[in-house]
């Protein structure tokens, strides 16, 4: 059972429109007072439809009660970001986010869900950011639903570095993105660049060219969080990722995409958290002397 407190800043009609204005949707409401805990107004146990008065003390009690069908894997995680609320792990490339139909075992779910079994028993993974299996850095997961719901989502900041093939200059990448299904042994499911897709906003920050060997290390940030979208944008404009062997050429020895940069408001510190780890503009530095390394 974990316990959230909070002070209400002003008078309330209904407890339930101080819980939707802290962030609770409708349905966690429901279930919190149904099945799934409790709320609690200066010690004593309430209902949603009773008033909350300037300077009262909430008091939100919760427990999981959905069923964990995640199996627990061992693994030796890279946190770089631990409290009672969240966890940040810097995840390999090659790894999965979830697990998927083909791969019940080998994902960042598995493993984190091992290494929390013997903390919270009742924690079911939710990563607020999922990674491609290709690319690796800063996975943000949330330790149970009442602060997943806390989580400003849109106030999440996320940067990325790349190392991309030819000259790529600093822009912005506005264009749709769309699914379709590939006709090759890999049956995978590819996104395009088309018109009648969701949009796509992607911002290259900064770059750096390496004439010799035409290739670009770059820093991006998304404004948006399409499947793929950094892949899709860059291939668009002729720039794909080296390693990428789905939507570019290059072959390497894997994908150099990775979430470098991870900022969001911790709802409960009432704080910033940033987290930083660049693994590839060293890498791309010595590309004269070490190029045999990454091609």
């Amino acid at each position: 059972m974990k316990i959230y407190k909070f002070k209400a800043n002003k008078d309330y009609d209904k407890a339930r429109y101080f819980l939707l204005e802290i962030g609770l949707s409708s349905n966690l409401i429901k279930s919190i007072t149904k099945e799934m805990g409790q709320i609690i107004k200066n010690g004593t146990s309430i209902r949603v439809n009773e008033r909350i008065s300037k300077n009262d003390t909430i008091e939100i009690h919760f427990k999981e009660q959905e069923q964990n069908l995640i199996v627990p894997i061992l693994y030796n995680l890279d946190i770089t970001y631990e409290d009672d609320y969240f966890i940040v792990i810097n995840k390999p490339n090659e790894i999965a986010t979830i697990p998927s139909y083909c791969n019940y075992t080998n994902s960042l779910a598995n493993y984190v869900t091992y290494y929390m079994q013997n903390k919270e028993k009742d924690f079911l993974f939710r990563a607020v950011n999922r990674l491609d299996k290709e690319t690796s850095g800063l996975v943000l997961v949330c330790k149970d639903l009442v602060v997943y719901n806390l989580l400003e989502l849109n106030k999440i900041i996320k940067k990325y570095e790349v190392i991309t093939t030819g000259k790529l200059k600093k822009q912005i990448i506005n264009k749709c993105i769309a699914t379709i299904k590939t006709n090759d042994d890999r049956n995978e499911i590819k996104r395009i660049i088309s018109k009648n897709g969701k949009p796509a906003i992607t911002q290259i920050l900064c770059t750096k060219y390496n004439r010799k060997h035409n290739m670009s290390y770059a820093t991006i940030k998304l404004h948006t969080g399409r499947t793929h979208q950094i892949r899709v944008h860059l291939s668009s404009i002729n720039n794909s990722i080296l390693g990428d062997n789905l939507y570019g050429t290059k072959k390497a020895d894997r994908m150099y995409l990775n979430c470098y940069y991870l900022k969001f408001y911790h709802p409960i510190l009432k704080k910033n958290i940033t987290i930083k780890r660049k693994i590839f503009l060293e890498q791309f530095k010595l590309l004269g002397n070490q190029v045999q390394h990454i091609l």
